[in-house]
């Protein structure tokens, strides 16, 4: 059930969203929508806003939240990012003291290959220090969430210029005309570049530091360029330069870091952690820029390779973890308020999860862009006991299902306008340790993935 100290703010959301809402099935007909949608169309184009040369959908009738309901959840949340640190604190305290056995070591063993590269990292940042926090507003439990991303979440000017886009048009004025919007540094297209800048000016006590964003044979290119364009718009005129680079051509050379040549005091690491082998000798500068004085990766390898796992959510709900890292009262009690019942696969008692296969939705612990989940209630009996028993020699997560919410709205697609009701959750972002704002994404499935077809909702905190 909804707490009731959150009642009140969510009805002033449900007040303000169905206003907002009537108003955007009352105050135009479908030649203005085509138009409007054509409009954003075209201006995401002219910017070659795309998702990895794909079209990026967006969708017509914005996600609406209320200041006052999504700042407590903010706040909170940050609370249970300070509880990931602590975690990622005690595992490296543990590793380095030689504690083997210790129950942060033992609950993280499938990450074994990458335990030695972890503890070994040398931080002047805090070990998390870019995040997100993939929620969804269930009617029945309050805001819960699905996953954290604390490996490299980015995609905030490609939303960023799709809010833009939206925003431009006379549509967006009239339904949200009588309200006072308020926005985050994720509503605008140069912060998280503003952001990187400010990092790696406390690392490198430079007034003109140089940073690198580094990705892996070439997979998650996404939004490189554009990080490009805007450093290039807003430092063109400076001493700092933006390397785009292989992490294979990152080196060591006396101490200070380079990348293509180019000295750089900050890494941003855009890849596929599952990837990277410690025992490749190509990747030897890389791994030594993290044991390096002048130079920090973005987030630490400790948040690329464990509070990334889906497997996070369980370990917090664990008793045995609570009493072991000194959980207090407050900390249980957001747990239990925000984390939906997460278990790993290998712990659960499998006949139960067929048998209720209504109630739940497995995931992948370590794969991220909606690959590999499987929700119960979209599979037969035969084929979801085939799929668990399967997924039981893997690692994988088993979550209860949450409700979304859903919204009915249009969607430009191979040049035709479709109505469709879709599913849709908020994305809480942190830069530093520090709210930044909200992404939302919208899906007629269950599992809202741009990759899969998904589209951009624009986000308009009201208040």
């Amino acid at each position: 059930m909804i707490d009731l100290s959150d009642h009140e703010n969510y009805l002033h959301r449900i007040n303000i969203e169905s206003d907002v809402r009537l108003k955007f099935f009352n105050k135009l007909n479908l030649k203005k929508y085509l138009h409007v949608a054509e409009e954003i169309e075209k201006q995401l184009r002219d910017e070659d806003v795309t998702l990895e040369g794909k079209p990026l959908f967006v969708s017509l009738n914005p996600t609406i939240l209320y200041l006052k309901e999504v700042k407590k959840v903010a706040d909170d949340l940050q609370k249970i990012h300070d509880l990931l640190t602590k975690v990622l604190i005690r595992f490296i305290e543990d590793y380095r003291s030689k504690d083997f056995n210790s129950p942060l070591i033992t609950y993280f063993a499938e990450y074994k290959k990458w335990f030695k590269i972890i503890a070994e990292e040398r931080r002047m940042l805090p070990p998390i220090n870019n995040s997100r926090f993939d929620t969804t507003f269930d009617d029945d439990k309050g805001w819960k969430i699905m996953e954290i991303n604390t490996r490299c979440p980015g995609g905030v000017i490609k939303v960023a210029k799709c809010r833009k886009a939206y925003m431009d048009t006379q549509f967006h004025k009239e339904i949200i005309e009588k309200y006072k919007i308020h926005d985050f540094p994720v509503d605008h297209s140069s912060a998280f570049i503003h952001f990187l800048m400010k990092q790696a000016k406390i690392v490198s006590k430079n007034k003109a530091p140089n940073l690198a964003i580094c990705n892996f044979k070439g997979v998650y290119t996404n939004e490189m360029d554009l990080l490009e364009r805007e450093f290039g718009k807003n430092y063109s005129n400076g001493d700092s330069k933006l390397i785009l680079c292989d992490v294979r051509e990152v080196q060591v050379k006396k101490g200070i870091v380079y990348a293509k040549d180019v000295p750089v005091s900050l890494i941003y690491n855009k890849l596929d952690q599952l990837m990277i082998d410690p025992d490749d000798h190509s990747l030897k500068g890389w791994l030594d820029a993290s044991r390096s004085e002048h130079c920090d990766f973005l987030n630490s390898l400790g948040s690329i390779y464990l509070t990334h796992t889906k497997r996070i959510l369980s370990l917090l709900q664990d008793n045995d973890m609570q009493n072991y890292l000194n959980f207090t009262n407050e900390d249980l009690a957001l747990v239990q308020k925000y984390i939906p019942e997460t278990q790993l696969l290998s712990r659960c008692n499998l006949e139960e999860i067929i048998e209720d296969r209504y109630e739940y939705v497995m995931k992948p612990d370590a794969l991220s862009r909606g690959q590999e989940i499987y929700i119960g209630n979209e599979y037969s009996l035969e084929d979801w006991t085939k799929i668990v028993r399967e997924a039981s020699a893997n690692d994988f997560v088993v979550q209860k299902l949450l409700k979304h919410q859903t919204k009915v709205s249009y969607l430009l697609k191979e040049g035709g306008l479709s109505l469709v009701k879709e599913q849709y959750g908020a994305d809480y972002f942190y830069f530093a340790s520090e709210f930044s704002g909200f992404h939302s994404r919208a899906h007629i499935s269950t599992v809202f993935n741009l990759s899969s077809g998904g589209s951009v909702s624009p986000v308009f905190v009201l208040q």
